[in-house]
């Protein structure tokens, strides 16, 4: 797919193994690189894990070898004592897996680098073109690139205990929201088959006092032998008091008319409608458990304060802009590490004279929709986000390349106020966007 990059980005390259801005962006200042005894390589896996390991003392030597995941501590307590305490640097695939948390609680004397699963995959196709692959020699080629290309992977630093578990409880409840849009999208196919005026009671599926009556009375049939009061009970339980919305929805029952009347049809619909509001019914509070949870944890985190002065967050994307930028502030270079990291930079793919502008698919894709999300939120609260949009889609953008450009542009605001950890502040960037097109006219500006 081809797409144009946002208003004054260039694409950057491309890396299996670094950092997406390792190419574009200037080099960090240089840090003193750790000293290890030894690498070692994982292959993560649910009931055993394989490992291979390098020790500095004897690089050419290879040692190899598995245990199962409970074992783990065990194990991790074998190396402490066989080195002594000192650092090793532990590579493995997975960033989420159960082996990263154990991991984690040794950190005292273990470096991990969590590396890309298609990172490590290409790198063993490299080297064997047959296309054999088993967990022993998976190992092997993940020890060799922490061996060979460290200086080309990121140490993984997991934010604090508070923003990891803002995140999760983020991430359970966009699952839970995800699910809750499938399950009213297969509920309203239903519902044209076999039961059409429940659509035209509630226009939301997902409201409490439709499910209630779905579930009560579950056909057109049972509904309509319903006594009037017993549905205006329903309707006041759920706050619907208004004498005319009440008896229009009243006459709309009476009126309504089977459309099938196929029994091999209307039976499974039904059964289906049943299952579909019980699952939403189960599904809902949990949702509202999790918000509840989320607020509680946003409120008291000390970086709060910046992302609510965000247009257009709100309660829901708030929390998830602050995850997504995470507590270590020297995780991101600049701006444009972590516009090339969350996916919202273009790469160039270039051979001869053929030249092509893409958009970049190696991202974590959650991260990436959290800012799209929000930029498409602040198109309605902030005026210049509002005109950017309108000049993007001037130029022929559709609407998500014209998101995707103002979250590019959001990101280098983001990234500086949270750098900077300081609130946004409207004026400040106006009188900044003022300032660089004054600069600009002057250098066109004849002499």
């Amino acid at each position: 797919m081809k797409a144009s990059p946002p208003s004054g980005l260039s694409p950057a390259p491309d890396s299996c193994l670094a950092s997406p801005a390792a190419d574009s962006c200037p080099p960090p200042p240089p840090v003193p690189a750790p000293v290890y005894e030894a690498f070692i390589g994982i292959d993560w896996g649910d009931q055993k894990q394989f490992y291979t390991r390098r020790d500095v003392a004897q690089p050419t030597r290879l040692h190899r070898g598995s245990f199962a995941t409970a074992e783990v501590s065990a194990w991790l307590q074998q190396l402490r004592t066989h080195f002594g305490g000192h650092r090793i640097a532990v590579a493995v695939e997975q960033s989420r897996s159960v082996l990263i948390y154990a991991l984690m609680e040794h950190t005292d004397f273990i470096d991990i680098y969590a590396i890309p699963t298609l990172a490590s995959a290409n790198y063993r196709k490299a080297f064997r073109s047959s296309g054999a692959k088993a967990d022993n020699t998976d190992a092997d080629a993940i020890e060799d690139m922490l061996y060979r290309h460290r200086d080309q992977l990121r140490l993984w630093q997991p934010d604090d205990e508070q923003t990891r578990l803002l995140d999760a409880l983020c991430r359970n409840r966009r699952h839970a929201v995800d699910e809750r849009t499938a399950l009213t999208n297969q509920l309203t196919s239903q519902l044209k088959l076999c039961y059409p005026v429940a659509l035209e009671l509630c226009r939301e599926m997902a409201n409490p006092m439709l499910l209630e009556l779905l579930q009560r009375w579950p056909t057109l049939q049972k509904l309509q032998a319903a006594k009037p009061h017993r549905l205006r009970s329903l309707f006041y339980k759920h706050h619907v008091r208004r004498e005319a919305w009440v008896q229009q929805r009243l006459d709309l029952i009476a009126k309504a008319t089977a459309l099938v009347h196929d029994h091999a049809v209307l039976l499974p619909a039904e059964l289906e409608v049943a299952r579909l509001v019980r699952q939403l019914r189960t599904l809902l509070p949990a949702i509202e458990d999790y918000d509840k949870r989320i607020h509680e944890l946003y409120e008291a985190h000390p970086d709060a304060f910046i992302f609510k002065s965000l247009p257009g967050a709100g309660a829901a994307l708030e929390p998830r802009l602050l995850c997504a930028m995470g507590s270590q502030r020297e995780r991101w270079a600049d701006a444009q590490a972590l516009q090339n990291f969350s996916g919202l930079s273009p790469v160039r793919k270039s051979s001869g004279k053929t030249s092509l502008i893409l958009r970049r698919h190696a991202c974590p894709k959650y991260l990436r929709q959290t800012f799209h999300e929000f930029a498409a939120c602040s198109i309605k609260f902030c005026d210049w986000a509002l005109q950017f949009y309108e000049r993007q889609c001037a130029k022929g953008k559709n609407h998500h390349t014209a998101v995707r450009a103002l979250a590019w542009r959001w990101l280098r605001i983001l990234w500086r106020i949270w750098k900077d950890r300081k609130p946004y502040d409207q004026s400040i960037f106006t009188a900044s966007q003022k300032r660089h097109q004054s600069d600009d006219t002057s250098q066109l500006a004849p002499t």
